[in-house]
């Protein structure tokens, strides 16, 4: 069972909707917290939309969960392969460190990876800065 709408509505309080501690809470469907995660909730116009977009990041963490290959990111033909990592920051820095290239990452639905953004593909698609 995923989020519904009576969870979601748990973490709404007098002040809004808590977006930390939903995405927190949520961990027990597989979802892990990035800064892009908490802002949709944020911005979502309410509870309903919430629950499908916790809905949409639970059922995309299955399929493509990373295995122990290694982590594929794609640069304007370019392929680049590196060692797991934990988060999108570490990703940038191995990419700086080792083929002094840096961008912007994204993921397989082409939705912007920020820097505390933990890596759950197994590839990713760096779009360099100009």
């Amino acid at each position: 069972v995923g989020p519904t709408l009576a969870w979601a509505e748990t973490f709404s309080t007098p002040d809004g909707f808590d977006s930390e501690a939903c995405l927190a809470d949520a961990a027990r469907f597989g979802l892990q917290y990035s800064v892009g995660r908490a802002e949709d909730l944020d911005e979502a116009a309410g509870n309903e939309e919430r629950v499908k977009l916790l809905q949409g990041w639970a059922a995309q963490t299955e399929p493509s969960a990373p295995d122990n290959g290694p982590l594929v990111v794609k640069n304007l033909g370019s392929v680049y392969e590196m060692p797991k990592v934990q988060t999108c920051k570490e990703v940038v820095r191995y990419l700086v460190d080792v083929f002094a290239v840096c961008g912007t990452l994204f993921d397989d639905r082409d939705e912007e990876l920020f820097e505390d953004d933990f890596v759950t593909r197994n590839e990713l698609r760096l779009c360099p800065i100009p």
